[in-house]
């Protein structure tokens, strides 16, 4: 058994405009599942990637676009997505203004994020 405490778990810059907290990963003894905490400055976002697993993401705080086969949906407060293994997909901040926060969950303990074409995550004829 782990206890990963928040105070302890250290925030860092993915990509501009974006922090994260890993919170559970093999290192804490995870054989399963890789979870953390994510806050998206105004209008931050990924860049389109895939990953070898499957990933679960609730927004926490604010709203968010998620970018997956040529849609886009509208996340608000506590809405969860799961996008499968493999399936090209970006997260972005919905507001110019506000912060937006999300828990994510991967299915893997080392899940790998790979980033692809972004027109693979193209939005109706962007």
């Amino acid at each position: 058994m782990a206890v990963i405490r928040n105070e302890e778990a250290e925030w860092f810059e993915m990509e501009p405009g974006i922090d994260v907290k890993v919170l559970s990963h093999e290192t804490v003894g995870a054989t399963a599942l890789h979870s953390g905490m994510a806050t998206f400055g105004p209008g931050a976002g990924l860049a389109c990637h895939t990953h070898d697993c499957e990933e679960s993401v609730t927004i926490l705080a604010g709203e968010a676009y998620l970018d997956v086969d040529g849609r886009r949906t509208l996340l608000t407060p506590l809405d969860t997505s799961v996008v499968q293994a493999d399936v090209p997909h970006r997260y972005s901040n919905a507001s110019s203004e506000s912060p937006m926060k999300m828990f994510w969950v991967y299915a893997s303990a080392d899940a790998a994020r790979t980033i692809v074409d972004a027109e693979l995550c193209a939005i109706g004829g962007e």
